[in-house]
């Protein structure tokens, strides 16, 4: 799936990229302080991932040194066009199978690299309480000039609210004529509990 937005993001028009660099920007001028930005959403079809990884894309192309964390347990699918079999990712590490340095690879492009969802689904519960993802996070915050979390959909499921917990700033992406103004309200009260500042919002169409 990475490999498919990445070819999609290096193929996009003038007009597609400004839109990135348009949410890139107000990252920066409202968190001059903040490198490490999650995005959530209230439901799981919120095409946040696309969002997420082009923005990270952004940031790269900016010559900003940035690394992207799928953190979407619930999401597999990522991993279905790697021809080599699975890829190691964040559930290897919290898990224990894996060390940091073994999880991350590569974006496909410079300034950019990836750390994917893992082999297996984990439950954040249990695995973040253990302060490994906050360990990893502090690590990459003395490295790199931006971290970019694609956390899971809060309306979904509460787990997201253990990753977005450990994040500075939150980009909230709603789909248009799918996500109630009630369910919108719900996850954005979640999203206060956790401390974790609302940066900005982004209206995406529902196709």
């Amino acid at each position: 799936m990475i490999k498919t937005i990445l070819d999609e993001f290096q193929a996009k028009n003038t007009q597609q990229l400004e839109l990135y660099k348009t949410i890139r920007s107000n990252i920066e001028f409202s968190s001059e302080d903040k490198k490490v930005i999650a995005f959530t959403s209230a439901v799981s079809d919120a095409n946040k991932t696309v969002i997420a990884f082009n923005v990270a894309c952004s940031f790269a192309d900016a010559g900003k040194r940035v690394i992207y964390i799928n953190a979407n347990n619930k999401n597999m699918e990522e991993n279905a066009d790697n021809t080599q079999g699975e890829i190691i990712g964040l559930s290897d590490y919290l898990k224990g199978d894996n060390k940091m340095s073994e999880i991350v690879r590569e974006g496909g492009i410079p300034n950019l690299l990836i750390i994917s969802t893992g082999t297996g689904e984990y439950n954040p519960v249990e695995y973040m309480t253990d302060k490994k993802f906050h360990v990893m996070i502090e690590a990459f915050r003395d490295v790199m000039d931006y971290i970019i979390v694609d956390a899971p959909a809060l309306g979904d499921s509460a787990d997201g609210a253990f990753v977005i917990k450990e994040c500075e700033g939150l980009i909230y992406i709603i789909t248009s004529r799918t996500v109630s103004y009630k369910t919108a309200q719900q996850v954005k009260k979640q999203i206060e509990r956790t401390g974790c500042p609302i940066l900005g919002a982004v209206l995406n169409k529902d196709h």
